[in-house]
Order: C-alpha cells, then sequence, then structure tokens
C-alpha cells in the first residue's frame, strides 16, 4: 500500500500531461482498496478555457425553482444536476473520478424514472415507490442513487463554503476540508488517503474559476450557487432521514 501512494504520488508530482482516473479495484490482505491509476485520454483533455455553457446564475436558478409545494419533479432534478457537471469536469484531471461518478449516477437515476412510466413523478413518489417493493437500496434505484448524488451535492456546498470563508486558502486544501466535514466517515482508510494525494494535484483557485466562466468574481458567483442548491439539498436530506436510507448505509 505505501509504494502504490509512493508510486502516485510520484506521478503526480512528474505530471507533464492531462490524465484522467481509471478505477481498478486490488485484493491486498484481504481488504478492497481503490488505486486511481492514470491513463492518457485524449478526450478527457481538457484546456483552461471557461465551460461557455455553464452560467452560475441560471444553473442557481435552476436548483432553487425546483422544490414546489413540498416535492421535487425527478425529471427536473435531473436536468438542473446535468447542468451542474461543469463544476466537477473543472476540477479536472485528477478529479474527473468525481464526474464519473455523477455521470454514472445520473443515467441510473433517470433509467430507474423511465422504468416506473410516469413523467410527473416526483423524488418523494419515487422513494416511496422504491422503499414499498423493498427496492430502494439497489444499484439500480432512483433512492440509492439520489443519495449518492446527494453525497457529492454535501461535498460541493461544503467546497464552496470553504472557497467563500477563507479566500486565501489553496482549493486543494478547501477540497480536502469539505471532503472531512462531509463523506469521509464513509470511506475507508485506504480511500481517504487516495483522495488526499489528489487534492495536491488540483488546479488553482484562479484556474477553477477560469474554468467556469467567473474569474472576475469567482467568490460572490460560488455564494450564488450554494444559495441557489440549498433548497434542493435540505429536501432531500429530509427525505432520506424521513425513509430513514441514511442509517441503513
Amino acid at each position: 500500500m505505501s509504494e502504490s501512494i509512493i508510486w502516485l504520488y510520484e506521478q503526480l508530482r512528474l505530471r507533464k500531461h492531462t490524465y484522467t482516473f481509471h478505477h481498478l479495484i486490488t485484493h491486498s490482505r484481504s481488504t478492497y482498496i481503490y488505486l486511481f491509476i492514470m491513463a492518457p485520454n485524449v478526450k478527457a483533455t481538457l484546456d483552461d478555457q471557461p465551460e461557455q455553457e455553464f452560467v452560475v446564475g441560471k444553473v442557481a436558478q435552476k436548483f432553487a425553482s425546483l422544490v414546489k409545494k413540498g416535492d421535487v419533479s425527478a425529471k427536473e432534478f435531473h436536468a438542473a444536476y446535468i447542468s451542474f457537471i461543469p463544476v466537477f469536469r473543472s476540477l479536472r484531471p485528477l478529479f474527473s473520478f468525481a464526474e464519473d461518478e455523477v455521470q454514472l449516477r445520473l443515467r441510473q437515476f433517470r433509467g430507474a424514472v423511465d422504468r416506473v412510466g410516469k413523467d410527473d413523478i416526483t423524488l418523494r413518489q419515487l422513494v416511496q415507490h422504491e422503499t414499498s417493493r423493498n427496492e430502494a437500496l439497489v444499484e439500480q434505484a432512483a433512492t440509492l442513487n439520489c443519495y449518492h448524488l446527494r453525497n457529492v451535492m454535501l461535498v460541493t456546498e461544503s467546497l464552496m463554503t470553504e472557497l467563500i470563508e477563507h479566500p486565501d486558502m489553496s482549493l486543494g486544501n478547501a477540497a480536502w476540508k469539505a471532503y472531512n466535514n462531509t463523506i469521509s466517515c464513509k470511506h475507508p482508510r485506504p480511500i481517504r488517503s487516495m483522495v488526499w494525494l489528489a487534492t495536491f494535484a488540483l488546479p488553482s483557485r484562479k484556474t477553477f474559476y477560469e474554468r467556469l466562466g467567473v474569474a472576475n468574481d469567482g467568490p460572490q458567483q460560488m455564494k450564488s450557487l450554494k444559495s441557489g442548491i440549498a433548497a434542493i439539498l435540505q429536501h432531500i436530506q429530509d427525505l432520506l432521514r424521513e425513509y430513514q436510507v441514511d442509517g441503513k448505509l
């Protein structure tokens, strides 16, 4: 394990190309650990141009308008989350696994919605439906994937908070603190070690803001986005607690 960490550190320190993560599960002393293996990927190459389709105000408004009469349209939630993806893309190359996770969870979430066959189904109705059939925690379930999407949103909200409250903190330190404040307790030590190493290869705050197209007003834009996702995040939190999903995972 120590040799793997040293190898990864050297790759981060010496990297000269844009890389993406491939996940390799290895078995060592009866413990499964994730090793993030970097491989060149032309499609994943990211220059420092802003994400033109990402407009913070519009994305914030999409999320802010989701909760209506105490519930949320499942398809509108899916569409709003897709518009959020450039945030994770801007943390490349080493945090591309966050974007990969979101893409996977969104596909599986939308698949579960489509299987129900009801265009106007809400998040509450989905969770109720799957819970009543004891299907809420299966891999393809909307409930389980909503849980994972909530976790990513929790880390992102915490990251925004750190960037807003600590203007001199590096993006890597802010990301590590955000991770520790939210979901690190759900991960075994090897995973936490790999996330810690990955934070050293995050871009600078300036580059992150430039990639999002908010270079002139980064902290204020982060505040707007954080405010926008607050209501939907709270709604999902309440829903998962009500149906005792958090306690089972």
